[in-house]
């Protein structure tokens, strides 16, 4: 049976769309055959993500993993472009699963096809012929965590390196000039804060930040975050959709 794999992800078989349904050809000693034509053929899943507004959404990584039921189907993954398209093509019938991951800074869920963010995703059916699967997507807004990074002098620091950690989850952002992070695009949940500088390490053990107007949330009224004598991470909780700040810090210089 013959096999072509012009690229990573794409198969096409000879007289057959999988191995088991392929032509077996026969070949004797010293023979020469001529004439053995693979077609590329295939279904193709196409479609826009676009923010809450309707405004495309670019550099969206989409990831396409064949479901259980597909043993056979490719893996393959894509961008989207400047107006928010991403295509997948020439893919072997079967089930399939879509997720969606926006670029780093980018204030958008990721989240799989149909607006799971939990749970079993749901699948895509290609039929094994050229079927145009279109599956748009509208990405909701995420949560956002933020605060200010300074030693105990109250200059700031710059190039921290923030962690949120929720569930095995790791969304990061680093300090600008002014010691101010701001992470986007989480989920609602307990989190808790690392910060890095070099081989320093500490986590924020501060207050629980208060709801705030529209939606935010500042530190509590009993004052600003303080060390935690334990020096065990506090978490704090983020409410879908909620901005949250005042995760300030402060370290000695060192």
């Amino acid at each position: 049976k013959i096999r072509a794999e012009p690229y990573s992800g794409s198969r096409y078989f000879y007289g057959g769309r999988t191995l088991a349904t392929a032509t077996v050809v026969r070949v004797r000693a010293g023979e020469h055959l001529t004439g053995i034509a693979v077609e590329k053929v295939g279904g193709v899943i196409a479609g826009v993500v676009t923010d809450p507004d309707g405004r495309p959404v670019p550099s969206v990584r989409v990831y396409l993993d064949p479901a259980d039921s597909c043993s056979d189907c490719e893996y393959a993954n894509t961008l989207t472009d400047e107006s928010g398209r991403y295509r997948f093509a020439e893919l072997m019938g079967g089930e399939y699963t879509l997720e969606y991951i926006p670029a780093t800074g980018v204030n958008l869920r990721a989240e799989w096809w149909r607006d799971k963010h939990t749970g079993t995703p749901d699948v895509v059916r290609i039929e094994e012929t050229d079927q145009l699967l279109t599956t748009d997507v509208v990405l909701e807004r995420g949560a956002s965590v933020s605060g200010r990074v300074t030693y105990t002098d109250g200059s700031p620091i710059a190039g921290v390196h923030v962690s949120l950690y929720s569930d095995g989850a790791d969304t990061a952002a680093t300090t600008d000039e002014n010691g101010v992070f701001t992470a986007v695009g989480l989920e609602p949940g307990q989190y808790s804060v690392s910060f890095w500088k070099g081989l320093r390490q500490w986590f924020y053990t501060g207050s629980q930040p208060s709801p705030g107007p529209s939606g935010s949330s500042s530190p509590s009224p009993s004052g600003s975050p303080a060390p935690d004598p334990s020096g065990e991470p506090a978490l704090i909780t983020v409410d879908e959709g909620a901005a949250v700040t005042g995760i300030d810090t402060s370290v000695e210089r060192g």
